[in-house]
């Protein structure tokens, strides 16, 4: 059970009376959706303590209970007073339409929650393990899908270069055939892998609108390490070498977020600078041109989940 979630979120009530197999009946509940910022502006909350309870609430249902909600857009997330309170801090997240579930296996929830652990680390041993058991074949493609780089088991670094132009060509001439490949065994591809990848992309686009509010990334990361039960499996070394990571990962969040409102500050509406949410979605679009999976008219709120 988790505390925090417990005093943060709230889940209306049903009346089963007047509950089928088709329909839920619940108590009905006012708020404003989640990503309404210039309401939540005028009740005085803070766009980073709800988009953290937000990523908190997904990421605690994904790696930890593996009871998950497949549709977490704005409309089913409202921000309300939390009753007989007052005060900034005292919001409250109104979950609701949880008519669309899946439950996770324990071993899938295992298994994915060590397959996070093992892409921030590049643990190649552990991604080869799960990924030969998920069905993917060619482990360096669906690994450079996951971590939008280029990726090399053999070498087992990422590429962080900027691609040359043979790399992009070479890539595109291989994109067809590989991932060919990969949905080549799509029989023993986890099915739960789409309603999470559904979750986390919404949660990703949540977090833009309110102008990446808080690490998304770091956020999940912290649970995708107690969902892998990464000291009792893996040893102190691998957990704190993890962390380790997960703290490079916040020092270039805080940096970006404070380099953005500094030069907000200064060119207002002309700064170009993106956020971090923003460069992870650009980072996206631009692998997949370079690899020939979309072209430059392709429509650019296909990313926005």
């Amino acid at each position: 059970e988790n505390s925090y979630l417990k005093d943060k979120v709230y889940v209306p009530k049903l009346y089963p009376q007047y509950c089928s197999k088709r329909i839920l009946t619940a108590e009905w509940c006012d708020g404003i959706k989640v990503n309404d910022q210039e309401k939540i502006k005028q009740m005085g909350f803070n766009f980073k303590d709800i988009m953290h309870t937000v990523v908190s609430l997904f990421g605690y249902q994904i790696f930890v209970t593996g009871v998950v909600h497949c549709d977490p857009h704005p409309g089913n997330l409202l921000v309300r007073q939390k009753p007989g309170t007052s005060g900034r801090n005292n919001y409250e997240l109104v979950f609701l339409d949880h008519g669309l579930y899946i439950e996770e296996p324990a071993r899938f929830r295992k298994q994915y929650s060590q397959f996070w652990t093992a892409m921030l680390l590049r643990d190649m041993e552990t991604l080869n393990k799960i990924g030969y058991e998920w069905g993917v074949r060619d482990i360096d493609f669906f690994a450079s899908l996951q971590l939008i780089k280029p990726f090399n088991s053999q070498k087992g670094v990422i590429d962080t270069k900027k691609l040359s132009r043979k790399d992009i060509v070479r890539m595109q001439l291989d994109a067809k055939k590989r991932v060919q490949k990969v949905l080549g065994h799509t029989r023993t591809i986890p099915r739960h892998l789409i309603f999470v990848g559904r979750n986390m992309n919404i949660v990703r686009a949540n977090n833009k609108d309110l102008g990446s509010a808080v690490n998304r990334v770091g956020i999940l990361a912290e649970y995708a390490a107690k969902g892998a039960s990464l000291i009792s499996e893996k040893g102190r070394f691998y957990y704190y070498q993890y962390r380790l990571n997960m703290f490079g990962i916040s020092l270039y969040y805080t940096w970006k977020s404070y380099w953005k409102s500094f030069n907000e500050v200064i060119f207002g509406e002309n700064s170009q600078v993106t956020s971090f949410e923003e460069d992870i979605e650009n980072q996206m679009k631009q692998f997949a041109k370079d690899m020939g999976l979309i072209v430059e008219s392709a429509d650019e709120t296909m990313f926005d989940a």
